[in-house]
């Protein structure tokens, strides 16, 4: 199987690769629980990046659920659950990167969507757990985020309050007052 996906191994691999096979040799060739636990780090290193890769490929998808993580990587619930331990889990680790990518994208001036259309894109059915969820991560709303980045970006600050009118500028202006 090894020999079978060697070529369609993204490049980054190899050396992890490679000292998980070793140690997985080891521990088939000499079973002992000495050879069998040198393996599992390794093991389970190449099995996280893996989930983590299809996990960020499919960020957007729907699909994306545990079951087919755990298709695709070919690892248990359980053993799945045990490799996001450090993530505070893998719904965690999916929640979070999702919040990273909606951010990301409400920094950019050119997107005009609205924020609940960005997080059901995304893969937030619901836009009140979506805006807990962000909340949380972050600290303030998605509206927040969007106005103070793009407000931070913009090379001309005074364009906002001319454009929006005084009230807004002193919105602006009271926001930006450190707590």
């Amino acid at each position: 199987m090894l020999a079978r996906r060697l070529p369609s191994l993204p490049s980054g691999d190899e050396a992890a690769l490679a000292g998980a096979t070793c140690h997985m040799l080891v521990a088939c060739l000499a079973p002992s629980l000495t050879n069998v636990e040198a393996a599992r780090p390794a093991l389970e290193m190449v099995l996280l990046r893996r989930a983590k890769r299809y996990i960020e490929a499919h960020l957007k998808s729907n699909a994306l659920s545990i079951d087919a993580i755990c298709n695709i990587v070919g690892v248990s619930r359980r053993t799945l659950y045990r490799l996001f331990e450090h993530e505070d889990g893998v719904l965690h680790y999916i929640q979070s990167r999702r919040l990273e990518c909606i951010r990301t994208i409400l920094a950019d001036p050119a997107d005009t969507r609205r924020i609940s259309d960005i997080a059901a894109e995304i893969g937030f059915a619901r836009s009140d757990h979506f805006a807990r969820a962000f909340k949380q991560q972050y600290g303030e709303t998605a509206r927040d985020v969007r106005d103070g980045l793009r407000r931070s970006s913009d090379t001309r600050p005074d364009r906002n309050t001319k454009e929006r009118g005084s009230r807004a500028g002193f919105s602006d202006w009271i926001r930006q007052i450190p707590s």
